[in-house]
């Protein structure tokens, strides 16, 4: 038994040292087998494969162009855990993926298209910004919504337009991601137009907006101004006071000095809370004052916290 063991193994050695190439070329995987293998651990949540999702994940980022076809395929999948992997390994693979993905989204699969719009987004290339354009009026909602997220995260100023445009789309999860995108984009953005909005019915759509205003910054500044001076008695002001709060600049202060005597007392409340985001000393003193005359609890707490903000810096 032992005697017809070793001759076996004999054999093979001799085999495989004659014929290499020959004994092993018919066993190499194809490159689908390799990213199947691959895909399967790096987005696997087993115990068993918890220490190869990383390294699978790198693995198929530097196969590069060559996993792309096959990577094209998962798109379909219906599992967050999936879809999220990859998402991660189309933006490491990067700005090469961008055609393929692209092809995808004519696809009557609305998993599949979403899916290629985020990965494009994540990506980050301005060259997709052509090939997402035409979705940004697509009849599923979330297609749009998904459009307006990816022009954000590319942040390229081609991007502005489409959307401005989103910011008063009939769906407030579409005009919502909109505005957040407004403010990572910035250059070629009318602050006006996020102004605009400020009386959306869906609170997001205000408060997301407010918070681009405040990225844009100084250019920010003088529509606000103008908001406010034009509408005395709306309390969609208090959305303009904190944008303005926000830019930090000290060229606001002028226009709170004159919101924090307001009659309504939530409108003197938003102010005393901007004031603290504005480290000035004019700040602080408007802020002393309104401790000594105010009476409303909510704008004496927000002045007091405002304050002692300032006095941190």
């Amino acid at each position: 038994m032992i005697k017809n063991l070793a001759s076996y193994i004999l054999v093979f050695i001799i085999t495989v040292s004659l014929f290499p190439s020959e004994l092993f070329a018919q066993d190499e995987p194809t490159n689908t087998q390799i990213v199947d293998s691959l895909f399967m651990r790096a987005s696997s949540g087993m115990v068993m494969y918890r220490d190869e999702v990383e390294p699978s994940k790198k693995a198929l980022i530097d196969m590069g162009e060559a996993a792309i076809p096959r990577m094209l395929t998962k798109l379909n999948t219906r599992g967050a855990r999936e879809m999220h992997t990859i998402n991660d390994i189309f933006k490491g693979i990067g700005e090469i993926a961008v055609e393929p993905l692209a092809g995808r989204l004519t696809s009557r699969d609305d998993y599949v298209r979403r899916l290629a719009i985020r990965c494009m987004g994540e990506i980050k290339s301005p060259k997709a910004i052509e090939h997402l354009k035409p979705y940004a009026e697509h009849d599923d909602f979330r297609t749009r919504a998904g459009i307006m997220r990816a022009m954000g995260l590319i942040g390229n100023s081609q991007a502005s337009q489409i959307v401005i445009d989103g910011l008063f789309d009939t769906d407030e999860l579409v005009a919502t991601a909109a505005a957040v995108a407004c403010g990572k984009i910035k250059q070629g953005i009318d602050p006006v137009a996020l102004i605009e909005v400020f009386d959306h019915p869906y609170y997001g759509v205000r408060y997301c907006a407010m918070k681009s205003l405040a990225e844009l910054g100084e250019k920010s500044i003088e529509p606000l101004k103008l908001y406010i001076k034009s509408k005395p008695d709306d309390l969609s002001l208090g959305f303009a006071i904190e944008a303005l709060g926000k830019t930090g600049l000290k060229k606001a202060i002028g226009i709170l000095k004159q919101t924090i005597k307001s009659e309504k007392w939530a409108i003197r409340a938003f102010t005393a809370q901007a004031l603290g985001d504005i480290n000035s000393g004019k700040s602080k003193k408007i802020l002393k004052k309104v401790l000594k005359t105010e009476s409303h609890p909510l704008v004496i707490n927000n002045a007091k916290m405002s304050l002692a903000k300032l006095q941190e810096n």
